[in-house]
């Protein structure tokens, strides 16, 4: 069974967001330990994986399983911080108010979604 798979079951939470499960994934997939703080805003998250990313994170264009896909929709300047996880060509994420989703980068655009970075661990 892959990785991903027990992740679709999930749903999206108020407290299980999309950077708690960003947390998650890199935590018990990958065995790496990403700041996340339970209660904090989304915002707030993408501010500290951003000023993280300095120090442990390198854009690629060349993406690999477990690599940060950081994205934004431009339709919706209130929830401009949105987090998945690359995942065998694809991107796994928790949208608001949906189960976790595995789709690929054109089935994103269609929903609105523009991808910000990709980011690989270092």
């Amino acid at each position: 069974m892959h990785w991903s798979f027990p992740y679709l079951r999930q749903k999206w939470a108020e407290e299980h967001d999309c950077f708690y499960w960003f947390f998650h994934v890199q935590r018990h997939v990958f065995n790496r330990i990403v700041p996340y703080a339970a209660g904090e805003s989304a915002k707030k998250h993408a501010l500290e994986l951003l000023q993280w990313k300095r120090q442990h994170w390198l854009d690629t264009a060349s993406p690999v399983d477990g690599d940060a896909v950081i994205m934004m929709q431009p339709a919706r300047p209130s929830d401009p911080y949105h987090i998945g996880v690359w995942c065998d060509g694809q991107v796994l994420h928790a949208q608001q108010g949906c189960h976790i989703a595995l789709e690929t980068i054109p089935q994103l655009q269609i929903k609105g979604w523009t991808i910000r970075s990709l980011l690989t661990y270092a």
